[in-house]
């Protein structure tokens, strides 16, 4: 070994022995790391099965090449190690993979009943039903599979296709809108061409779909003749199927014009000035309402194009993006989506929607979905107390 250490030219011993430059590792070890992190994070989501399998093995590929790294000497890792990662990867790969058969089972009978049922319609070849496609692209991974999954796949998953996802919730409800919110999500746009070339519809009907969509708060108003915006991905679609679907029937498109009720704290004619604000100054008024809170660094967002933040604010090192409605009537949950995108863009901790109203049912709803922060009228109210303290 001492051999390694000599010059080739000279064949004398070099004076530095050999050493572990750290520079070198970090530009080694922490790209790996980046890239692992993100992996485990596709694992986590995906409903893909050639996706989900080879995203674990590319995980324990990258694990095995940090593991050497461990071992030199003054050289550490910041929690677990990669010996303790590959050992966490290969006893977690039954319950990541219980937890992603559920999740891409609920996606895959949702996307392919609705075609496999318009194959039985038409005078074309019928398509293996769902459950049988669906594990014959698992077949070529069932060898990793334990007893307990093989049985999940068996009975559970079947039960998934069975319950017919495509069905919905209420028979007023037009027996092609889950089809066409298929097509959408698939697309990520809306538009009526759109449904009539995938679903072969009249522009009437499909016409009508596509304002349905909007009321359920699935797709964004008209622009044009662009396509239009989806606000919702597959996966918060399928968690709050029931939510959007009911939102489809009649009775509750009311609640977008129901009277404020929410008012705990006492008026006075000074808050009775707010209802008579425009647009704009609402929005000045609610900047001189968080200084007096204590807000810094205050900045009203572009007036046209403010891709749903309106003001951005910071405290106590928080970056809090806001969201002005001064409306006769409670905001409804477009408010709640564009406000939580939004937030996103402008690198804000928190999303907040401001309102001298309330808040529909389901604009509550989104909130908790999406953790954006609703302060009604009432809060408005008491924060403004502070203006003349």
């Amino acid at each position: 070994m001492k051999d390694l250490f000599k010059s080739r030219k000279s064949e004398k011993r070099l004076k530095k022995p050999l050493s572990f430059d750290h520079s070198i590792a970090n530009n080694i070890v922490q790209p790996l790391l980046d890239d692992l992190f993100k992996k485990v994070e596709i694992i986590n989501s995906t409903a893909d099965i050639q996706t989900y399998f080879s995203t674990y093995d590319e995980c324990i590929t990258i694990v095995k090449k940090l593991i050497p790294y461990e071992r030199m000497q003054g050289y550490s890792f910041s929690g677990d190690t990669p010996s303790s990662m590959l050992r966490i990867l290969n006893e977690k790969m039954q319950p990541s993979l219980h937890n992603f058969l559920e999740r891409s089972a609920k996606k895959y009978a949702f996307f392919h009943a609705g075609s496999w049922r318009n194959t039985l319609l038409s005078d074309g070849p019928v398509e293996l039903e769902p459950y049988e496609s669906f594990c014959l692209e698992l077949k070529p991974f069932l060898s990793r599979f334990d007893d307990e999954n093989r049985l999940f796949l068996e009975n559970q998953c079947k039960d998934i296709f069975l319950s017919d996802p495509i069905n919905p919730i209420d028979s007023s409800i037009d027996p092609m809108i889950e089809e066409s919110i298929s097509v959408i999500l698939s697309a990520q746009q809306a538009s009526t061409t759109l449904l009539q070339r995938k679903l072969r519809l009249g522009y009437a009907r499909a016409a009508r779909l596509i304002d349905e969509l909007e009321q359920a708060g699935i797709v964004a108003p008209s622009e044009g003749n662009t396509p239009r915006k989806v606000l919702t991905t597959y996966d918060e679609y399928i968690n709050n199927r029931s939510y959007y679907l009911s939102r489809l029937n009649s009775s509750h498109y009311n609640d977008w014009n129901q009277p404020a009720t929410e008012s705990n704290v006492a008026e006075d004619p000074f808050s009775k000035e707010i209802d008579n604000m425009n647009g704009y100054e609402f929005e000045a008024f609610c900047c001189k309402v968080l200084a007096a809170n204590n807000y810094l660094n205050i900045k009203q967002t572009k007036l046209s194009g403010d891709d749903g933040i309106d003001i951005i604010a910071e405290k106590e090192g928080i970056n809090y993006g806001f969201q002005c409605k001064c409306y006769s009537s409670p905001v409804g949950i477009k408010a709640v989506q564009e406000a939580f995108t939004g937030a996103k863009m402008y690198n804000c901790d928190i999303a907040v929607v401001i309102t001298n109203n309330s808040f529909t049912p389901q604009a509550i709803h989104a909130a908790e979905q999406t953790r954006v922060r609703l302060w009604a009228r009432s809060k408005l109210i008491e924060m403004s107390a502070a203006l003349s303290s």
